[in-house]
């Protein structure tokens, strides 16, 4: 008994996986978060027109760029630019090598040349 419950299980997972690509792949919008659409093949899969970032301050740049990397025609970067960055492990936080300090804790808006209110208002995107 167990064994026939253990294989409907499986067929049961998988059919559940299929519809979920096939929910995903035919939406017209998809709302997730960083983490989900980095580890979510269905949605890692899909290809967007716009893609749009909300927290993107509290986001390493590796995780806004996969996303942006999706956007066919433009992706927008929502948020306070003078938020807390990104919580990543505490021997990354410990790490004195530069292009961890760059790449991992640098802000996204920092990255695109935002760190003052006024390089805000003056930034032409």
């Amino acid at each position: 008994m167990q064994e026939h419950h253990d294989e409907l299980q499986n067929k049961y997972e998988a059919m559940e996986k299929d519809a979920r690509g096939e929910i995903i792949a035919a939406a017209r919008l998809v709302a997730t978060t960083l983490a989900r659409f980095r580890t979510v093949k269905p949605v890692y899969d899909g290809a967007y027109d716009v893609v749009l970032i909300d927290e993107a301050a509290a986001a390493s740049l590796p995780e806004v760029l996969l996303a942006v990397a999706k956007a066919g025609t433009c992706a927008v970067l929502l948020g306070d630019f003078m938020q807390l960055g990104p919580v990543l492990p505490s021997a990354l936080e410990r790490s004195d090598r530069p292009e961890v300090k760059k790449w991992l804790f640098t802000a996204a808006f920092r990255h695109c040349g935002i760190a003052t209110p006024e390089q805000a208002r003056q930034h032409p995107s």
